[in-house]
C-alpha cells in the first residue's frame, strides 16, 4: 500500500496492524542472566556471576590487553524465568541482537538452534516448548573462538572474524528482547533461524523540491489459527515530537488457516 504525504526529514514512522486479534507485546529480557565462566578463563574462572545483558563475558580484559589476546572460548549463559498465564495460547520469541561468534539455544532442555554469524539479530519460536505458569530455564552456548568454523553447511571460517580490527566481545553483548503476539500476527524481521521479513517501510517517488515522497508500508502477518482471518493494516506516520502527521489504510485481505501474507 502507499500514500503520498508531505514529511520533515526528521519524521519517523509508527506501524500497528488491525485484525480481530493484533496485540503485541515486547519486553525487556536482559535481566538476570548468568554466565557460567570458561574454566580457563584468567578471571572469574570456573565461576557463576549474574549479569545484566549486555554483558560479553570476557569484556573485564577489553582495552587491557591487545585485541589479539583477548580470551576466546565457549560460554555458557543461562535464565530462569517464569511465564505468566496471560500468555496461554500466544506465541512467544526471543529476540537476540546479536552474539559472537556463535550461540546454540536450548528451552527447557529441547535445542532451538544455532547461530554462527556473529554479527546480525536473530531469533526463535519458543512457543512449543515454553511451560506456561511455571518456570523455564534459557541456555546459550557461545563460542568466541577466533578461529570458528561454521559448522554447517560450509566449515569455512568468517573473513571478517579477524585479529587485526573488530574486537572480539564474546558472549552475548547486546540486548535481548521477548515478543508475545497473538495467533494472528506481524512477523518479526528476523530472517536468520526465524525466517521471516517483518515490517518493511521506505520512501519512493521524491520531490525534494517539493518536499513530498510517497511512504510505502509493507508487513509480513502469519495466521496461525484454525479458520481464516480477514485482516487489514493501518499505518501512522508519527513526527519527533510525537505528533500523528498522517495515517492511511490498506483494503483488508482473507488470510487462509496457518498461511502467511504480506500486506
Amino acid at each position: 500500500m502507499k500514500k503520498e504525504i508531505i514529511l520533515s526529514l526528521c519524521a519517523a514512522f509508527s506501524i500497528c496492524c488491525t485484525t480481530v486479534t493484533a496485540q503485541r507485546q515486547k519486553f525487556n529480557f536482559n535481566g538476570n542472566w548468568q554466565i557460567h565462566y570458561p574454566a580457563e578463563a584468567l578471571q572469574n574462572a570456573g565461576k557463576t556471576r549474574t549479569v545484566t545483558l549486555p554483558r560479553a563475558w570476557n569484556e573485564d580484559w577489553a582495552y587491557r590487553v591487545n585485541i589479539a589476546q583477548l580470551p576466546d572460548d565457549t560460554c555458557r549463559y543461562t535464565k530462569v524465568f517464569n511465564a505468566p498465564t496471560e500468555w496461554e495460547g500466544k506465541h512467544v520469541f526471543i529476540e537476540f541482537e546479536g552474539a559472537r561468534q556463535s550461540a546454540e539455544v536450548w528451552l527447557n532442555g529441547h535445542r532451538l538452534g544455532i547461530h554462527q554469524n556473529g554479527v546480525m539479530a536473530f531469533g526463535f519460536d519458543l512457543t512449543p516448548y515454553i511451560i506456561i505458569g511455571k518456570e523455564n530455564l534459557l541456555e546459550v552456548l557461545t563460542d568466541n573462538d577466533w578461529a570458528y568454523k561454521e559448522k554447517n553447511p560450509t566449515a569455512s571460517t568468517f573473513q571478517w572474524n579477524n585479529k587485526n580490527f573488530n574486537i572480539n566481545m564474546g558472549g552475548l553483548p547486546k540486548n535481548v528482547n521477548l515478543h508475545v503476539t497473538d495467533a494472528v500476527y506481524q512477523t518479526l524481521p528476523l530472517y536468520s533461524n526465524l525466517g521471516t521479513i517483518g515490517t518493511y517501510i521506505y520512501g519512493s517517488n521524491y520531490d525534494i523540491k517539493g518536499k513530498k515522497v510517497t511512504a510505502n508500508a509493507e508487513a509480513q502477518v502469519i495466521n496461525s489459527t484454525k479458520s481464516p482471518q480477514r485482516v487489514s493494516l493501518e499505518v501512522e506516520v508519527i513526527d519527533r515530537e510525537g505528533k500523528k502527521i498522517a495515517q492511511f489504510s490498506g483494503k483488508s485481505k482473507l488470510i487462509a488457516a496457518g498461511d502467511t501474507t504480506t500486506l
